[in-house]
């Protein structure tokens, strides 16, 4: 064990499934605000490979276009009053 705590890693299939539902529920809002969301496998610390040589494991990320917690406006400005 490297000693590391276990974090609540995803795969990448829980990671995509994150991002649609994320996705949809911003998408539901009234408000005509559009949240995209997409998955991105992440290089962690040490890189991939293992002591033998092939890939020890691979983190999905979930990214966004959120601002300050919040999807951009239609008309492209940030109301900071919203957040």
């Amino acid at each position: 064990m490297s000693g590391r705590p276990k974090l609540g890693n995803l795969g990448m299939v829980q990671a995509t499934a994150l991002a649609m539902s994320l996705q949809e529920y911003w998408n539901r809002k009234p408000d005509g605000w559009t949240a995209k969301f997409w998955t991105e496998a992440c290089v962690p610390e040490g890189g991939l490979e293992s002591e033998g040589g092939v890939a020890d494991h691979v983190i999905y990320v979930v990214r966004s276009n959120l601002v300050n917690g919040m999807p951009p406006s239609p008309t492209g400005q940030h109301d900071l009053k919203r957040a």
